[in-house]
């Protein structure tokens, strides 16, 4: 069969595949549609070569249920590996909402068993990649990738390729971090880094040009914050009820957008004493940027909490600025009450100044990250492969001096509650310079801001 043919194909099977997933996720409890859907694949499977028949088994039990429950009892048993449920199996493929973590035991575990899995379904063991697409199958069900523009044209090859790169961090003990399966499991690292990363031309802090959506954070004026005289060993505004949950900023190159409303978000609740306030839009800050944001702008706050079915609507128009004027809260304004609106953390590059900012309020601040950094699920990210340039920026929430050897820093990232440890990642605190992939390089935190309507309770659980 010609590559053409393959190609070709093989797209008549993923179409198959998809109507079966397509008629999960409509809620079908008619069992009659869903069928109808597997019969399709069937049909499909019927014109293509043997070697690609190897999942057609697993696809039909999955059709076969009645609801949308991203169900997964497969129980893995390779030689040697240490005992793992299918439990366990089903939290590290479909902890969508993040509420079942994977630690770092028993992702080793799971490890152990995936890597001569994934071994033999590359030599073309049918069993082996029955057992894959399953797995494949309960995850794209459990993030509906495909509803929000996270599922690309080869979703299940990158997802495959992804698994490899997870199971080859969690099976090195030397890893300071472990990694998992996340909503961006099927982008490829291209992807990731073309649709969700900001671009190294956006990424510079302090630039005042206008580069469209994914510029960083070039609407904040420079200005300086001199360092308080002490710190404390630590500091953790997460847990003093001071930051909300992480958002999902979905397939747009958007970090910093979320990162300044969050910073805005917790300097609020630090002003005003209160451990919870309404979400900010990170949509109308994208929206204002465009034309300039002064001190005088007001940013409304965003209307339901992030990963709800009334907010998931709006993550296909997350990148969209009319979304703002067609379905933005009227819950309430802030204003930022003070000039310049942001102050620059000085000196940059140093882990002093940094810590005695953070012992104040929260700071937003910028990683040059690698390719683990999408499979982060917990521990403290290092990396010796930073990008050339900061892509992706961050809210530093706290850190820890202590114990000797776990130095850390605490961030809220915008890559959904699912990813990392409940959306907010530990990264190594190193000596003065750039910082681990450049965090030390610039840091902004926002001046006063205050309330100037009414506001609705937000979703902060602190």
């Amino acid at each position: 069969m010609s590559a053409i043919q393959q190609a070709a194909t093989q797209q008549l099977v993923d179409d198959a595949e998809g109507k079966v997933i397509e008629a999960k996720l409509g809620m079908m409890v008619c069992q009659t549609a869903v069928v109808a859907a597997a019969e399709g694949l069937v049909m499909a499977r019927g014109r293509v070569p043997a070697e690609l028949h190897a999942a057609t088994t697993a696809l039909l039990l999955l059709a076969g249920a009645t609801h949308a429950d991203p169900a997964l009892d497969i129980t893995l048993a390779e030689s040697g590996c240490p005992a793992v449920t299918a439990d366990l199996l089903a939290a590290f493929a479909t902890n969508a909402d993040g509420s079942t973590p994977v630690t770092r035991d028993q992702a080793a575990a799971l490890a152990c068993h995936l890597q001569p899995v994934l071994t033999r379904a590359a030599a073309g063991d049918d069993a082996a990649q029955a057992l894959l697409t399953a797995v494949y199958q309960a995850w794209r069900l459990a993030f509906r990738p495909q509803t929000w523009g996270g599922k690309p044209d080869n979703c299940k090859s990158n997802w495959l390729a992804n698994l490899q790169a997870v199971v080859a961090i969690n099976i090195n003990s030397d890893s300071r971090f472990w990694a998992g399966l996340y909503a961006y499991s099927c982008m490829s690292t291209d992807d990731f880094a073309a649709t969700v990363l900001m671009t190294p031309a956006t990424a510079t802090a302090t630039s005042t040009k206008k580069n469209g959506n994914r510029k960083m954070l070039a609407f904040l004026p420079g200005g300086s914050r001199p360092p308080a005289p002490t710190y404390a060993p630590a500091i953790n505004w997460l847990t003093a009820g001071k930051v909300l949950p992480a958002g999902f900023q979905a397939a747009c190159g958007s970090s910093w957008a979320f990162a300044a409303a969050a910073a805005l978000e917790s300097k609020l609740m630090i002003d005003t004493q209160a451990n919870t306030t309404a979400a900010l839009s990170p949509q109308h800050i994208m929206y204002a940027a465009e034309r300039g944001v002064t001190t005088d702008d007001a940013y409304r706050y965003r209307p339901a909490t992030p990963g709800s079915d009334v907010d998931a609507k709006g993550f296909l128009l997350q990148c969209d600025r009319p979304f703002l004027t067609g379905k933005a809260a009227k819950a309430g304004l802030a204003r930022i009450s003070a000039t310049p609106a942001y102050r620059q953390v000085s000196p940059a590059n140093s882990k002093a100044a940094l810590l005695h900012a953070l012992a104040a309020q929260p700071a937003v601040a910028t990683l040059a990250v690698d390719a683990s950094f999408q499979h982060y699920a917990g521990g403290i990210w290092t990396s010796s492969a930073c990008a050339a340039s900061p892509n992706h920026a961050l809210l530093l929430v706290g850190y820890a001096t202590l114990p000797a050897g776990q130095e850390h820093l605490l961030a809220k990232s915008s890559l959904g509650a699912a990813w990392g440890e409940a959306g907010f990642v530990h990264v190594a605190m190193t000596a003065d310079g750039p910082g681990m992939c450049s965090l030390y390089r610039a840091a902004f935190q926002p001046s006063a801001v205050s309330v100037i309507a009414p506001v609705q309770p937000g979703n902060s659980d602190h």
